[in-house]
């Protein structure tokens, strides 16, 4: 089995048999390159000797000073193309991101587009015709679905309303029909979005323009479906919590742990004074820190998810670690309505043109079957495709 999948960034490309390897984009090099050689150029702006006083970096050269780079490439998305060897990808830079075919076979890339105004939220291209649909976000941060048109670069709307439509998929055998997550945003009186309600399923079909809720439960967020060609549904479900509501016990922790957050807070100002004006830092040199270093996260399905457990989990085995609970289903439904618990603890999972699944728990990929087969594990794992 072939498969992709993207690691904090990066596009990883992993055959049976082989190590995985990384997948380079030249749009994402020649970037990358632009921005060191900038860099070089206005470095002598930001020297330690300017750093502070009248006449600083940041006085003399405003924010051109602190600007100087375009920032890391990093992969969004991705899905298969509708050629044989062909992968579609999102590449977001700084300010702007961009739709991309990639040739597996011959290395070849090839841009889309590239834009300020499109910030995916997903993607699918249907194999039988070669139609893409996106999820773009809005100036409010609303996934919408668009329909890419490749001759004139063009993407036209095809959802709108104060929805968060993400993730599009379409039917392998039916091209028209495109299966997506949705979620009802909130507003307060401002009209500012300030809670987004549980996802549910959608599909709209292309040809007429009929759009209708598939499945939907208010206790769960219903994310990420796939479908098979003889129409059986497979998604992810996780317990719903709103925001604004949290259980009693995170806001009794939330209300002691305010005194170390507000000190913790307090210390680094200081400290950042101190190195500022008196060029000497607050915390004495050696010894073990004063104050926890930050944690790491990571994104799975738009929930940030602490990693600290794991990048500092000495003396345990890996295998037992699991970065999300397992309430995190992967769900298989088929048109008979016969529903099915394929595996647990699951972050991302797609579904092969021959029916088969792969499907990631964050730390490792595994082909799900009775029992799940481990094909990779070293990276932290947000999304896989099957090519």
């Amino acid at each position: 089995m072939r498969f992709v999948f993207i690691a904090e960034g990066k596009l990883m490309l992993k055959e049976a048999g082989r190590e995985a390897v990384e997948l380079e984009s030249p749009f994402a090099r020649e970037a990358t390159d632009r921005a060191t050689a900038r860099q070089a150029r206005h470095g002598w702006k930001q020297q330690e000797r300017e750093a502070a006083g009248p006449f600083s970096a940041r006085s003399t050269w405003g924010r051109q000073a602190e600007a100087t780079g375009d920032g890391a490439p990093t992969f969004r998305h991705a899905a298969r193309g509708a050629k044989p060897n062909e992968l579609l990808y999102t590449l977001a830079m700084t300010a702007s991101s961009g739709l991309f075919r990639y040739d597996l076979a011959t290395r070849e890339e090839l841009r889309m587009f590239h834009r300020q105004d499109f910030d995916s939220a997903g993607l699918s291209c249907a194999t039988a015709d070669g139609r893409v649909v996106l999820s773009s976000r809005d100036s409010d941060g609303l996934g919408k679905l668009e329909l890419m048109d490749e001759a004139s670069r063009r993407r036209h709307t095809l959802t709108s309303g104060d929805g968060h439509d993400t993730e599009p998929v379409h039917h392998p055998a039916q091209p028209d029909l495109v299966y997506f997550q949705s979620a009802g945003a909130a507003r307060n009186e401002n009209g500012e979005i300030v809670a987004l309600g549980p996802a549910a399923i959608c599909r709209l079909n292309l040809a007429s323009g009929q759009l209708e809720t598939v499945l939907e439960d208010e206790r769960f967020d219903l994310l990420a479906p796939r479908v098979a060609a003889d129409g059986t549904l497979y998604y992810i479900r996780r317990p719903f919590h709103d925001r604004h509501n949290l259980p009693l016990g995170e806001k009794l922790k939330a209300f002691v742990l305010v005194p170390w957050h507000l000190a913790g807070a307090l210390f680094g100002f200081l400290d950042a004074f101190s190195r500022l004006f008196g060029r000497q830092p607050l915390k004495p040199a050696g010894g073990p820190d004063s104050l926890p270093a930050r944690s790491r996260f990571a994104t799975f399905q738009g929930l940030p998810v602490h990693l600290e457990k794991v990048l500092h989990a000495r003396g345990k085995n890996p295998d037992d670690v699991q970065l999300v609970p397992g309430s995190w289903e992967l769900v298989r439904l088929r048109p008979d309505g016969d529903e099915t618990i394929v595996a647990r603890h699951v972050v991302a999972f797609d579904v092969g043109p021959d029916g088969a699944i792969v499907y990631s728990d964050g730390l490792r990929v595994w082909s799900a079957g009775n029992p799940s087969r481990l094909l990779h594990k070293g990276h932290i794992v947000q999304a896989v495709v099957i090519i």
